[in-house]
């Protein structure tokens, strides 16, 4: 998908698929997502994601379905959509060699100019959960070893964004999938990237605290953990960019 340009506009509908996947997103048209078809996942003021498998004609695949309820006119005139910079930053991520689940479709629906629906479609990560089982309180606070892994493993991929000149925007554990694969090896993937952008100068270390913050905040490691782990992305950073100046935490 990385090499495919996405036909984005601010101002007239638009739709892409994955080409594999265009029977799948013409089923889900015809067949809408409802309580009795689908497994509501998360649910905010401002999106609802859908949870369902197609079926076996379709392949089968469990998907995820993510419809953004927030239309407002002004905020979306001549402006992109949710689901227009969310699909960018699965490719700006998947363009760094971040994980990310395989996007399949997005799209908006425009009449006059005006905003009036949009959505993202993508693949189910199988097997996964989200950080917030290692946050205080979850039902994985004291797994340390794995606690550390994921950590590491979502700094290295901050270190690859931050130095490529993007920040994350929302770089909370709930938006960080992880699963342990055959191999009893930990892996990530980031989802909810639709506050991706490019930053420069003070803006750019300004908005890297941030996403640090954000991360490493919710995690609420012990003062010396925190320190290891600011250091494991500092050396991350520096072995991109070996002038890349350390931040702190």
């Amino acid at each position: 998908m990385a090499n495919t340009k996405l036909p984005i506009s601010k101002c007239f509908s638009w739709i892409w698929a994955a080409p594999f996947f265009k029977s799948g997103l013409r089923y889900l048209q015809r067949h809408p997502l409802n309580e009795g078809t689908a497994e509501v996942i998360w649910k905010t003021r401002h999106k609802t994601v859908w949870k369902t498998t197609l079926p076996q004609q379709h392949d089968g695949l469990t998907v995820v379905w993510k419809d953004y309820t927030n239309t407002r006119f002004w905020r979306f005139f001549f402006r992109p959509s949710f689901s227009a910079r969310e699909s960018t930053g699965y490719r700006i991520a998947e363009r760094l060699n971040i994980p990310v689940p395989r996007l399949l479709a997005c799209g908006d629906t425009r009449r006059f100019f005006k905003l009036k629906r949009c959505f993202i479609v993508t693949e189910f990560m199988k097997n996964s959960r989200n950080g917030l089982v290692f946050c205080p309180g979850g039902a994985m606070a004291g797994e340390e070893g794995l606690r550390k892994a994921f950590c590491k493993q979502n700094l290295h991929n901050l270190a690859l964004l931050h130095e490529a000149g993007f920040c994350h925007g929302t770089a909370l554990p709930q938006n960080m999938l992880w699963t342990i694969n055959k191999d009893s090896r930990m892996e990530t993937a980031w989802i909810d990237l639709e506050k991706v952008r490019r930053f420069s100068g003070r803006k750019l270390r300004k908005q890297m605290k941030k996403d640090l913050s954000d991360f490493l905040g919710n995690l609420e490691f012990d003062p010396e953990t925190a320190e290891q782990m600011i250091n494991y992305y500092n050396r991350v950073r520096r072995s991109i960019h070996p002038d890349a100046k350390p931040m702190d935490f």
